[in-house]
């Protein structure tokens, strides 16, 4: 995990082995078509369960990560402590780890942005022989939007940096990742490594994902593509996988989906192709409760004839939204015995402290195994993972909404939807005519666009803002007239 940056490059072997989760669903172990992969994963509901309920409050603060504290089962401790710049950027992260009876430093990461707030460069250095030496390095360039046009990832090797691998981006004009192009260094050149290409209704909706990787050094070979395809509301209603065999696309895996009346999932069906014919393969069922929060997943196996229970998930939450507790079961020939269970705990202002799983080990909660734990925190929009049984957190607090307030000729200064994605209307009411300036700045200060700038009667006013084109995260709309300042936190969702 970079600063706040996930990328993984494709793998050096191009060769496709295609093997099922846990739940029976297919993973493909190359690692290009990200792109395709997180956007599938942005509709699945138990992703959705970490991000989808944002809890407007009334504090002004943006909560960072100040140090975290990792247990596992298997491995030392790690302590990860985190500095900031005053624009709340993160400008490095200290890695350190429990040996011998004291913290040892593990590596250290700097980070470096561009004045819109997009991380430019990070570079880890590792502990060796009593110093921090050089090992890895990323950079990144952007579009006007931005949105990543390149990557290159970097090793450090005989006393400089040597190229790894790099990424290339094309957008469409509603921001919608077109293509992706990966390529790996030999020491001399770049040499093609994987290609994808991605198209969309025009609602934004992903049609067709399309794979290829560099065969033998001469040419594209086009091994996979997906097919998808949605119903009036934009959920996705069924799914093709096609697999390139000799000369023809064979079909491979088929997924169908069904939804209430309040759009959210609530059953999941898959098939692989085997013998010209269909054969089930796995099976889920999703609750909700009445104000729309998922509480179970059901899972079943096709086995021959019928379908047999394999695994059950309850989810329970706090007052924020946030997920407070998950229990695992899994089926045990005739009942449901629990597995594991993830337990979180929270500040006042809905930022989790700290997340332990539990697995369950002769007829109690132990821990014997390490499982993923995901800490969520300003209202829920940023994420941290951690593997292992434990994991506790504290938090450093950054102001982000000033009032300055002389002669108040302005009553009111609000944005609705907020949280946003494709348009906010920013209202504002005026007691008397007046000149008003109204801006929507970065976190850290820039200027992004004039949202008004002129003179208004006195009354309410509503200007719409369109956020489509702008990455997720927290933006300041900020009013000025010659009286009165005042400024208004809007979250932006993709």
């Amino acid at each position: 995990m970079l600063c706040g940056i996930s990328l993984s490059a494709v793998s050096q072997n191009n060769q496709v082995s295609i093997k099922v989760d846990n739940q029976g669903q297919p993973q493909f172990e190359s690692k290009y078509m990200l792109v395709h992969d997180q956007y599938k994963q942005k509709l699945d509901p138990v992703s959705k369960i970490y991000t989808q309920n944002i809890t407007s409050r009334d504090n002004d603060w943006l909560y960072l990560l100040n140090v975290a504290t990792n247990y596992p089962v298997f491995g030392n401790p790690k302590q990860f402590i985190y500095t900031y710049s005053l624009d709340g950027f993160k400008e490095s992260t200290l890695v350190k780890e429990f040996s011998g009876g004291i913290w040892n430093i593990h590596s250290f990461e700097t980070c470096s942005y561009d004045t819109v707030g997009n991380i430019l460069t990070s570079q880890w250095r590792t502990w060796q022989d009593g110093t921090l030496k050089n090992s890895s390095n990323e950079i990144f360039t952007y579009n006007a939007n931005s949105q990543i046009l390149t990557y290159i990832q970097q090793a450090w090797e005989n006393s400089s940096w040597q190229y790894v691998n790099r990424g290339t981006y094309v957008y469409n004009g509603n921001a919608d990742i077109l293509s992706v192009l990966i390529e790996e260094w030999d020491g001399v050149e770049w040499i093609n490594s994987s290609f994808e290409v991605y198209t969309y209704d025009a609602s934004g909706n992903m049609v067709t994902a399309v794979g290829s990787v560099w065969a033998l050094g001469t040419y594209w070979l086009t091994e996979r593509q997906h097919s998808y395809s949605y119903d009036a509301n934009g959920n996705m209603i069924s799914g093709l996988t096609e697999m390139w065999e000799d000369t023809i696309w064979t079909n491979y895996y088929q997924e169908s989906y069904t939804y209430n009346s309040a759009n959210n999932r609530v059953t999941f069906n898959d098939a692989f192709w085997e013998n010209n014919t269909w054969v089930n393969n796995s099976k889920i069922d999703y609750s909700y409760d009445g104000l729309g929060f998922l509480t179970t997943t059901v899972t079943q196996n096709w086995n021959n004839s019928n379908w047999v229970n394999q695994l059950k998930e309850q989810y329970y939450y706090n007052m924020y939204g946030s997920v407070e507790t998950v229990i695992t079961d899994v089926w045990d020939t005739d009942a449901w015995v629990s597995s594991t269970l993830l337990q979180y705990t929270f500040d006042q202002y809905g930022n989790a402290t700290k997340g332990e799983f539990f697995n369950w080990i002769d007829g109690d909660w132990g821990h014997t195994l390490d499982g993923l734990i995901h800490i969520y925190y300003n209202l829920n929009l940023n994420v941290a993972y951690f593997t292992g049984y434990l994991t506790e957190v504290s938090y450093i607090s950054l102001l982000v909404y000033v009032d300055e307030v002389g002669n108040n000729n302005v009553t009111g200064f609000t944005a609705m939807p907020n949280p946003a994605s494709s348009s906010t209307i920013i209202s504002t009411s005026l007691t008397n005519e007046t000149a008003i300036d109204i801006s929507l700045y970065s976190i850290n200060g820039k200027k992004i666009q004039t949202v008004y700038k002129g003179e208004l009667v006195a009354g309410l006013h509503n200007f719409n803002v369109k956020t489509e084109s702008l990455s997720a995260g927290v933006y300041i709309a900020k009013l000025v007239t010659k009286s009165t300042t005042k400024s208004l936190k809007i979250i932006i969702k993709n």
